[in-house]
């Protein structure tokens, strides 16, 4: 039985200027401090920067869709 298809645009942080603000928080928290000695969260940053890319690219392509 196939998966019903996901709307990968219900969670995307560029679909309000909050959830991109409570996005780049959340990555600011996990890169690290130098004044407490806080070291980066590598692991969440990736995971972080790969939400922006696949968001980025669904608009992306979204946009290209309608200018076709």
């Amino acid at each position: 039985m196939a998966k019903p298809k996901r709307d990968d645009s219900v969670d995307n942080i560029f679909n309000a200027p909050m959830k991109l603000r409570h996005w780049a928080v959340t990555l600011i928290g996990y890169l690290g401090d130098s004044r407490t000695n806080t070291l980066p969260n590598t692991t969440k940053v990736d995971e972080l920067i790969g939400q922006f890319v696949k968001d980025y690219n669904f608009y992306y392509n979204k946009m290209r869709e309608e200018e076709e």
